[in-house]
């Protein structure tokens, strides 16, 4: 568990890309880190671009500090046309 006790904000918008998502998700998972599914709106749950998996986001990245986070993912096809 090499990333026990981390905390890491992972990027999403609609039409991410269902492996490029999901399986890096899994495995920070699997190795012991807080992975928290950020989308511009807390509670939203985004479509994938294949439309055959959803993800639900947990927080809004307004309610995230960069100080509190080991790690962002942000994939390509993640953010869509998230603003900072």
């Amino acid at each position: 568990m090499q990333l026990a006790n981390k905390r890491i904000a992972f990027l999403i918008e609609e039409g991410f890309e269902d492996l490029e998502f999901w399986v890096v998700y899994m495995r920070l998972v699997e190795e012991g880190a807080t992975v928290h599914i950020t989308g511009p709106k807390a509670g939203v749950t985004y479509v994938s671009k294949s439309k055959g998996l959803t993800a639900t986001s947990e927080v809004s990245a307004d309610d995230l500090s960069a100080d509190d986070l080991a790690a962002v993912v942000v994939r390509p096809t993640s953010c869509g046309a998230m603003t900072a």
